[in-house]
């Protein structure tokens, strides 16, 4: 049971809600926050000792979160991870598909391994994690909330990631299209495009250009704001978690400081 002390709010109190990618970043800064706002946290994630620490973390903090080791780029993996979720909780309200993978590099460069990839962890990951949580969704009668992690990258492009770029430009569509099919099981899929945040990914990128202050320059004044933290996409995906947007469903939320609109 969670603890109502531990609770910021009750957003999401009585709810199951899986986070992919839970281990680091932003899916660990989400698993967090729905912890915080009620939810009973399913953390799925191929990285073992990252995954547990963040469950005990919010365990220890009252909450109440299991981690579930899957590989998302494995059919089966997925299929019994999601059936595991299903006999934890018995029933599954909110999806949030963060895990995404990014390998920046020009098509004269990008292995088409690596583009393959992508394409399968950024996209074929969250139609496969869907097809399995959509049907528990519709048996317990009440629809439920899924959420995908695009990015900035998928609205409008960047000259290092085509590969990326091409790949959470396909996840905006599928949430429209999402949106549509399962509107009568009252379902609502939307998602949440990101801007530049310091996290692992990002030190991952920078890592791998020639001129890292000049990119690094380059990605702060791309964004009028600056760099946002882990938790402004966390309290972005909460709000589309919870009944608070009860009558979105379709929608692409840029939380970019403004790169879009640039």
């Amino acid at each position: 049971m969670v603890n109502k002390e531990m609770n910021i709010d009750q957003r999401l109190y009585g709810k199951v809600a899986i986070v992919t990618g839970g281990s680091q970043g932003l899916g660990e800064a989400s698993a967090i926050r729905f912890a915080q706002a009620g939810a009973a946290v399913a953390i799925v994630d191929l990285k073992v000792d990252k995954g547990q620490a963040v469950a005990e973390k919010i365990n220890s903090d009252g909450g109440n979160a299991k981690f579930f080791h899957c590989d998302l780029g494995k059919v089966k993996d997925i299929e019994s991870c999601i059936k595991a979720i299903d006999a934890e909780f018995g029933q599954i309200d909110v999806l949030y598909n963060n895990a995404g993978l990014s390998i920046p590099g020009t098509v004269e460069i990008l292995d088409e391994a690596d583009w393959d990839l992508m394409f399968n962890i950024n996209i074929k990951a969250k139609y496969l994690v869907s097809r399995y949580v959509v049907p528990i969704m519709r048996r317990g009668g009440k629809g439920g909330s899924i959420i995908h992690q695009s990015s900035e990258s998928g609205v409008t492009g960047s000259p290092y990631h085509p590969g990326y770029c091409a790949s959470m430009g396909a996840v905006v569509n599928f949430t429209r299209a999402m949106a549509l099919s399962h509107a009568p099981d009252k379902i609502r899929v939307n998602a949440v495009c990101p801007g530049c945040i310091p996290t692992e990914v990002l030190e991952t990128f920078l890592n791998t250009v020639e001129d890292r202050q000049k990119v690094l320059d380059e990605l702060t004044n791309d964004h009028p704001l600056g760099f946002g933290e882990a938790v402004d996409i966390a309290n972005a995906a909460l709000f589309l978690a919870s009944d608070e947007s009860k009558y979105v469903t379709g929608a692409i939320l840029s939380v970019d400081g403004g790169y879009a609109a640039r």
